[in-house]
């Protein structure tokens, strides 16, 4: 039981470090101007567990898709960021206000595969999220490493 609950702490950690790696390396990315082409909100339907016995659970999903060009060619992105949009409050005030079509944006472009962009690159929720439990686990381990093992071995001496 301590080995497994040290396990997925350092899980949690190392998934939510090498997601904060992939947002420094996308905020080195060039970034150009581009355009909004749309902005909506739409619904998808989620698998749970339970999906063979009840209907299943319902997303609403951010999407906005967006034109920009790097070195002459044309592209069309629509990843707002690397985590998605989904069940946020307030999400579709966001998209409305924020982006709107014909709004000029900032996109992010790998720049050896220009085809991958994201217009925000701020770490969110889902990512301090793994890094907030993975440090809750790992505390948790250390706890009853030292509350069952290494105390107990002290006492013995």
């Amino acid at each position: 039981m301590v080995l497994l609950v040290g396990a997925i702490a350092v899980l949690l950690l190392v998934l939510g470090a090498q997601r904060v790696d992939k947002y420094r390396d996308i905020r080195d990315w060039p970034v150009v101007r581009g355009v909004v082409v749309a902005s909506s909100m739409t619904e998808r339907a989620r698998a749970t567990l339970e999906s063979y016995q009840a209907p299943a659970k319902i997303d609403a999903v951010g999407n906005v898709e967006f034109r920009y060009s790097v070195a002459g060619a044309e592209y069309e992105g629509s990843s707002l960021s690397l985590e998605s949009m989904t069940n946020q409050p307030g999400l579709k005030m966001k998209l409305r206000k924020a982006y709107p079509a014909g709004t000029e944006v900032e996109v992010h472009y790998d720049p050896g595969y220009p085809e991958e962009s994201y217009l925000e690159v701020r770490a969110g929720f889902s990512t301090w999220s793994l890094l907030g439990w993975g440090v809750l686990l790992g505390a948790f381990f250390f706890y009853i490493l030292w509350k069952g093992y290494v105390e107990p071995a002290i006492r013995e001496r």
